[in-house]
């Protein structure tokens, strides 16, 4: 793994998932989610994962993009939960690896005499 390589193992203990993150000789970057058997090591699939392009337009879209865990196990091991970047979640079928859906969250920022934010 590299120092931009993060990694989550699922439930059971059997798969660690690495979102590995690698730059070419032309500083061009490409994103993958690497999905391994724990006990050979062997490589069970490999899911190419898009790059989101970093867009800072409000204080909690900061926040997104230093998210301290970009790969979850969810619901017992039956999905996994992906940051792609920006505001952007990828829901994956833990048994096939197939994109279940994407989440884009739509973010608002309220202006008001209380919101300490306003611009």
């Amino acid at each position: 793994m590299t120092n931009m390589d993060t990694a989550s193992i699922s439930p059971d203990g059997s798969i660690v998932l690495i979102n590995r993150e690698t730059y070419g000789t032309n500083a061009a970057e490409t994103r993958r989610l690497e999905a391994r058997d724990v006990a050979s090591s062997r490589i069970l699939a490999t899911i190419p994962l898009p790059i989101v392009p970093m867009t800072v337009t409000s204080p909690f879209e900061a926040e997104m993009q230093s998210v301290y865990n970009p790969i979850q196990f969810c619901d017992h091991g039956k999905y996994i939960l992906v940051y792609v970047g920006g505001v952007t979640f990828f829901i994956l079928d833990a048994s096939t690896y197939a994109q279940r859906a994407s989440i884009t969250l739509q973010l608002t920022v309220a202006r008001s005499a209380e919101n300490p934010l306003e611009s």
